[in-house]
């Protein structure tokens, strides 16, 4: 292929404004300029060899409802042929006290089915629900771990080629992860997050995640 010729994304990061962060980080936009190069190079494709990944976070978005991403997807996914997506969703659909975990995980799997039947996409990995060190509510941290864990059960129900995963590092919400919001990740948090989303993409790749 000629150099000037951009080869199409063959995998992808979906979801809210934790993606859309993640793919800043990976650019390395929160360093100055004489920093980027190297940053970029440790972190370009997250170091998957003979694959481009690709971002695509909206700020606020939801699995379903007023706020969900289907409809933005649907222009952004055509054309695309993915080997392996990555789903990071729920986390602002729980933010409503009334919302139930059980139907996040419902809708999570609907979506991995539209992803996986809809546009042929081979393997749909859905990535945990991240618990946040300040919580919108009592309780909310409560609901994430029983929504990961539904998903997880629903998961083992579903189609081949729809998996969970959980990312090593994040699974607890740690202070020194998180910005004084208490909700988005930090540099050492998005590290991790980039860690663990190229773990899951290789084992999908190899084909041995389950």
């Amino acid at each position: 292929m000629p150099p000037f010729i951009m080869a199409s994304p063959s995998l992808a990061v979906i979801g809210h404004s934790f993606v859309r962060r993640l793919g800043e980080f990976v650019e390395g936009r929160h360093l100055s300029r004489q920093r980027r190069p190297a940053h970029r190079a440790k972190f370009s494709n997250l170091r998957i060899p003979g694959e481009r990944v690709t971002f695509f976070g909206l700020g606020g978005a939801c699995v379903a409802g007023r706020r969900g991403i289907v409809p933005a997807l649907h222009g952004w996914l055509d054309g695309l042929n993915l080997k392996a997506i990555y789903v990071d969703l729920g986390s602002n659909d729980l933010c409503d006290a009334a919302v139930d975990p059980e139907s996040v995980a419902n809708n999570l799997i609907s979506l991995a089915n539209f992803l996986h039947f809809g546009y042929e996409i081979p393997c749909v990995i859905i990535g945990q629900i991240t618990q946040r060190i300040m919580e919108p509510y009592e309780g909310y941290n409560r609901k994430v771990a029983a929504a990961n864990a539904a998903i997880r059960r629903r998961v083992s129900e579903s189609a081949q080629g729809i998996f969970f995963t959980t990312l090593r590092g994040l699974r607890e919400p740690l202070a020194s992860r998180f910005l004084p919001d208490g909700v988005h990740y930090n540099s050492s948090g998005n590290d991790k997050y980039a860690q663990g989303v190229r773990g899951a993409f290789l084992r999908c790749l190899r084909g041995t995640l389950h």
